[in-house]
Formats: structure tokens, C-alpha cells, sequence
């Protein structure tokens, strides 16, 4: 493993992170990891998990609650040190498409696009491919600088995909998550962990 993903903010985030810190950033960097920092804001308005809060289906909205998602994505990696040029990710998990969702959706990720690269930092989002990807991918204004494309079909390659052309992204700018949760040892230490290349 050269990289880790560390879960910095957002509305859904699943828990607090109180060893989360600058200092922990450059302790970390300062060891040779790469990070990745997740932002789990609010969801798609067709997202059938449970529990989660929502963005708003009219697109006026959901783009305005995208601009203050970025706000606070901004606000959170500034705190922890994360440099100008650093990619920020929003975990948009898949979801149920339909054309009022994938406007909604399309709208707020422009939003946060255009809003967090007003702040230095690269735009990226994270998601099912046959879903969030596949809608990002259609955006026709604003695409977001990088995508991590969940696809757990086992194949450790960034290219390829059915529902995303190679011809986007296609100069280092994905993360394809092969695997989902499994448990992995390293050093007596169990933990579960998603694959990613």
C-alpha cells in the first residue's frame, strides 16, 4: 500500500476523527503515505441507504448546497494542512438513477467543482460507476479534475470500465476500487480494508 484514505469531513461522515490533525497529515507524509482525503457530505436525493441526509432534488438547490459542501471541504483540509493542488474528494455513494436525480446530481457536483477549485484545491469524486460516475461523466459544463470510480469487479486497472469512457480522466486522474470491505493482515494487525489501484 503507498496511499490511505482519510475521512475529513461532511455531514455523513460515519464518525468523528479526533486523531485526525495536522499533525497526524505531516507525521504521515513525513512516513512516505499518500492520503486521500474524503469528504462524506450530503447524498443524492434517490440514494436508497438509509439514515442519510439528502440534497435537494431541485437543481438551484442542490448547486448551492454543493458551493457550501466545498466551503467546508476547503475550511476542513486547510485545517489539517492539505496543500494547495491537494485533490478533495466527495463521496457521493450510488444510487437509484433517474433524470430529476442525475440534474440534482450533476448540479451539485459542478457546484462543488467550480466552488473548491476557487480555493486551490483539485475537484474529485467518488462513486459507483454505473451511477454517480456514469452521471459525472455527462456533465457538459464543469467535470470534476479526478474520479474514483467503485466498480468491485476485480481488475487492478484504471481503464476500461463500461460505463466510463477511457478517453476521460485518462492522464492520472482516477482511482478504480477493484474490491470492496474485506479483511486483510499486516503485521499481527486484522482490519478491513477496500482495494483500490
Amino acid at each position: 500500500f503507498e496511499a490511505v484514505g482519510v475521512y475529513v469531513g461532511g455531514r455523513n461522515r460515519g464518525c468523528t476523527q479526533p486523531n485526525l490533525t495536522a499533525a497526524w497529515v505531516r507525521e504521515q507524509v513525513a512516513n512516505g503515505w499518500h492520503l486521500i482525503p474524503i469528504y462524506v457530505g450530503l447524498q443524492a436525493p434517490c440514494v436508497g441507504q438509509s439514515g442519510l441526509q439528502k440534497f435537494s432534488s431541485n437543481v438551484a438547490a442542490a448547486a448551492s448546497q454543493g458551493r457550501a459542501a466545498a466551503d467546508d471541504a476547503a475550511a476542513q483540509s486547510a485545517a489539517l494542512a492539505l496543500p494547495s493542488g491537494s485533490p478533495v474528494w466527495f463521496d457521493l455513494e450510488g444510487y437509484t438513477r433517474s433524470a430529476s436525480c442525475t440534474a440534482a446530481v450533476q448540479s451539485f457536483v459542478a457546484a462543488w467543482t467550480t466552488q473548491l477549485k476557487s480555493y486551490g484545491y483539485l475537484a474529485g469524486v467518488y462513486g459507483s460507476a454505473a451511477s454517480t460516475i456514469r452521471d459525472v461523466a455527462a456533465i457538459t459544463t464543469t467535470k470534476p479534475d479526478v474520479v474514483w470510480i467503485a466498480n468491485w469487479n476485480g481488475v487492478e486497472s484504471v481503464f476500461g470500465d463500461p460505463y466510463v469512457s477511457d478517453a476521460l480522466w485518462p492522464t492520472h486522474q482516477r482511482i478504480h476500487q477493484y474490491r470492496g470491505g474485506h479483511q486483510e493482515t499486516w503485521g499481527g494487525v486484522t482490519i478491513n480494508v477496500d482495494s483500490n489501484y
